[in-house]
C-alpha cells in the first residue's frame, strides 16, 4: 500500500506515476480525505482534553461543596460528541484504505513506459536460453506402481528394502 505521507509531500510524483500506468490523478481526492480526517482527529483529541479538565473541575468544586451539575452537563454533552466524532474518523480512514488499495504500485524510475512486458528493453543477454528435454513419467515407472510386487520394485529402485508392518 502507498504512504499517505509520501503522497502529501510529493502529490506531482504520485500523480505521474499513475499517469505512467495509464490511470487518472488520484493524490488531491486522498489529500483532502486525509485533511479532513486529521481535522476530525485533531477535534476528537481537544474534545477530550476538555472532558479531563471539565473533570477535574468536577473534583475541585465538590471538595469545596459548591455546585458542579453544570459543569457534570458540560462533560455528558462531551462524552455523547467524542464517539460520533470517532466514527466519522474511523469512516474517513476506511475509505482513505479502500482508495489506496485499489491503486497498483507506481513504477520505478527505471522502468520504461509501455502498456505491457513485451515493451521491455533487455540491455544484455548472457548464454543461451536452456533447452529441457523433458520427457512425462508414465504409471509402468518401477517402485511407484500399487500392488503386492510394489515393494519389490521400491527396493529395486531405491536400493533398499521397505518395510511393510504386518498384524
Amino acid at each position: 500500500m502507498h504512504d499517505l505521507k509520501w503522497i502529501r509531500e510529493n502529490p506531482a510524483a504520485f500523480d505521474a506515476g499513475l499517469a505512467r500506468r495509464g490511470l487518472e490523478p488520484r493524490s488531491a481526492e486522498l489529500v483532502a480525505l486525509d485533511a479532513e480526517r486529521r481535522a476530525v482527529q485533531t477535534r476528537v483529541q481537544e474534545m477530550q482534553a476538555r472532558r479531563n479538565e471539565v473533570s477535574k473541575q468536577i473534583g475541585i468544586l465538590k471538595k469545596q461543596g459548591q455546585d458542579a451539575s453544570a459543569v457534570m452537563a458540560e462533560v455528558a454533552k462531551l462524552k455523547d460528541e467524542v464517539p460520533a466524532l470517532e466514527a466519522q474518523e474511523r469512516e474517513l480512514g476506511e475509505k482513505i484504505d479502500a482508495v489506496l488499495a485499489a491503486l497498483p504500485n507506481i513504477p520505478a524510475a527505471d522502468v520504461p513506459d509501455g502498456p505491457d512486458e513485451d515493451h521491455n528493453v533487455e540491455p544484455a543477454q548472457v548464454g543461451h536460453p536452456a533447452r529441457l528435454r523433458l520427457r512425462a513419467q508414465g504409471a509402468r515407472r518401477p517402485g511407484l506402481r500399487p500392488g503386492p510386487d510394489g515393494f519389490r520394485r521400491r527396493r529395486q529402485a531405491v536400493g533398499r528394502p521397505l518395510r511393510r508392518a504386518e498384524g
